[in-house]
């Protein structure tokens, strides 16, 4: 018997949300999906795969009216013109010439004390370009961040300044999660990430999910906020080697109680594998299954003990 998957499911796979898809299928046809005896959507893999192509070609401007008609043969095709052109043009335009991280990181923490973000973004821009993903994180983002924090602690940077500069942040990282999503990794473990139900801090998640991808496993992530009663319906549905959930010290501090009761959902469900949490300072719950990680420094160690212990 074929797989099936729920409509939640899919929304976080896919990144269209649930009332899109409902949308795109009552007024074109998109997929049709099978229903259970309840009258639940199932989604197949074919379903999936079908509608992330029309999200793709959808987000490069085209009208989901005159996609979601095509046959899959006919989608399969114009996803391939189409992306196959804009990795052409990517690659025949960007001249990467090498950096200085010492230099740049300086030039962002200028910029960021007069509050440039035409500047700092250029500055991302470039580095990501020509860096590594893990170099990009590890040495620029995360030390960019903790001055980003200092500043808004000594009243120097607004609250609303430090959402701008981190929207564009985020963007860049979303740049670099894009060119490991398009990387193919053969290993065999794979991780699951996404923040806990009320964690709402997605930079911390998105370098979490970067750092996976730059050793190669296969990863999934699912954004923010996720309700431990659909996390336990993905994993039911993936298994995945590792959960790796991200959260703040914040989060910890404001939160705690709740997030044990969340873990221990999970713990009572079928998942027999392991549980990360990044970000938490202290163990927060006992458990074998559990491991906490400091920082997203910590996390790079255990990753890269990981890769050595699967070699």
């Amino acid at each position: 018997m074929n797989q099936s998957f729920s409509i939640q499911f899919v929304s976080q796979v896919t990144g269209i949300n649930s009332h899109t898809l409902r949308a795109w299928e009552k007024r074109y046809n998109a997929v049709t999906p099978l229903r259970d005896q309840n009258k639940r959507r199932l989604y197949t893999q074919a379903d999936i795969d079908r509608l992330k192509k029309i999200h793709d070609l959808c987000s490069l401007g085209n009208n989901v009216s005159d996609i979601a008609i095509l046959d899959d043969e006919h989608l399969s095709k114009l996803h391939t013109q189409y992306f196959n052109e804009v990795n052409n043009l990517s690659q025949t335009n960007e001249k990467i010439e090498p950096i200085d991280i010492n230099q740049t990181l300086q030039n962002l923490i200028m910029a960021l004390s007069h509050y440039k973000l035409d500047i700092i973004s250029h500055e991302l821009e470039k580095a990501q370009r020509s860096l590594s993903a893990r170099e990009f994180t590890l040495n620029l983002i995360i030390p960019l961040l903790s001055e980003v924090g200092l500043q808004v602690a000594g009243g120097h940077i607004s609250v609303g300044m430090e959402h701008a500069i981190s929207s564009v942040i985020k963007f860049n990282l979303g740049l670099v999660l894009f060119k490991k999503y398009q990387t193919k990794n053969s290993s065999k473990t794979s991780i699951l990430i996404c923040t806990p139900e009320k964690e709402f801090r997605e930079i911390p998640a998105l370098i979490t999910t970067i750092l996976c991808a730059s050793y190669n496993y296969r990863f999934m992530y699912l954004g923010t906020n996720m309700s431990a009663f659909s996390l336990k319906d993905t994993i039911q549905q993936i298994s995945p080697s590792i959960l790796l959930l991200s959260v703040t010290k914040a989060y910890c501090i404001n939160n705690r109680n709740s997030f044990q009761i969340y873990l221990n959902t999970l713990l009572q469900s079928n998942f027999e594998n392991n549980i990360w949490v990044t970000g938490a300072q202290t163990k927060m719950i006992d458990s074998p299954k559990v491991t906490t990680i400091a920082s997203l420094q910590f996390l790079d160690h255990h990753l890269n003990k990981l890769t050595k212990g699967s070699n």
